[in-house]
């Protein structure tokens, strides 16, 4: 029988992120996650490479109805979108740009 729902999302940071932005983002990120039906959550830059800076983030609440738990997780993921544009955080790759000469 299951005694948790688990929430993972690997956020890959644009290389221009500076590192103080990074440091913020995943204390802003830890702040959202405190909240009563979140029982455990992990934050933390997990990787550098050279395409992104990733960011792991995974949470658990305790055993919920899945309708409650989706709720949960899109606003979680609704206040990341948030906190990257107040921040103006960009996810690797958003900005590529292809020129043929």
């Amino acid at each position: 029988m299951r005694t948790h729902r688990r929430a993972e999302l690997n956020l890959q940071l644009d290389l221009s992120t500076p590192s103080a932005k990074i440091e913020e983002f995943i204390q802003a990120i830890r702040k959202i996650l405190d909240r009563k039906e979140i029982e455990n959550s992990t934050v933390l830059l997990n990787d550098i490479s050279s395409l992104a800076f990733l960011i792991h983030v995974e949470y658990f609440t305790s055993v919920i109805t899945v309708a409650e738990f989706n709720i949960t997780r899109q606003d979680v993921n609704m206040k990341l979108l948030k906190l990257m544009e107040e921040l103006k955080i960009e996810l690797a790759g958003a900005s590529t740009e292809i020129r043929i000469t």
